[in-house]
């Protein structure tokens, strides 16, 4: 599995970009569809994150964080 780090600061710019750009007339399926998911890797796409691929993104280690 190829790890997310490499997207790590489009996502960042991509979640700035949707919350300086909410607004109530905003449709986020819209700005997902277009903004968020072609960048997504298509191995990733449809499945569930591990237990563990979770604990490896957010950087716990054999002895916590």
């Amino acid at each position: 599995m190829m790890p997310l780090t490499p997207k790590k600061s489009r996502v960042e710019t991509l979640s700035t970009e949707a919350l300086q750009e909410s607004t109530p007339k905003r449709n986020i399926g819209q700005f997902l569809a277009t903004k968020v998911w072609p960048y997504v890797q298509a191995d990733v796409l449809g499945r569930e994150v591990t237990k563990e691929e979770v604990e490896e993104y957010l950087g716990f280690g054999p002895g916590g964080v």
